[in-house]
């Protein structure tokens, strides 16, 4: 797995994040200033913040937390925002710390780019959870 600083040493990475966050201000003025703060407070490393993205249509900003918040559900689950526009959820914290064990696993048995890919997939399964369930039911207050 590419470790946080990855991304912030390559100059290409930088330039695609900026062109998306300017194509996304052009669609949506206030998605787009949603998704700046919520990428901020990432990387200040304010909460437990676990993913930050977007659909196209809303943020989903993704925290971890003891499984005593959670009460042992093992997925998504949805916290109420203050945007229309923004989706906030949580995940338990163990069962992060085991995917990432798995990942390991994978990744010390030589097969990096699978571990990678588990990775990949398993934080856009999350962000997709967290999509689905917030048009079911929306939090917002």
């Amino acid at each position: 797995m590419p470790e946080p600083d990855d991304f912030s040493k390559t100059p290409e990475a930088n330039e695609m994040l900026l062109r998306a966050m300017e194509e996304l201000y052009d669609h949506n003025q206030e998605l787009a200033i949603r998704m700046k703060e919520e990428l901020d407070a990432a990387a200040r490393g304010e909460e437990n913040i676990l993913l930050v993205g977007t659909d196209g249509d809303f943020t989903v900003t993704i925290l971890y937390v003891d499984p005593e918040f959670t009460g042992g559900k093992k997925g998504i689950m949805l916290l109420p925002s203050s945007s229309s526009v923004s989706i906030l959820a949580a995940v338990d914290r163990e069962f992060i710390e085991d995917k990432i064990k798995m990942c390991e696993v994978i990744e010390e048995s030589g097969d990096g780019a699978s571990a990678d890919q588990m990775w990949d997939d398993f934080m856009s399964d999350l962000m997709k959870a967290a999509v689905e369930e917030h048009r079911k039911n929306p939090r917002t207050f």
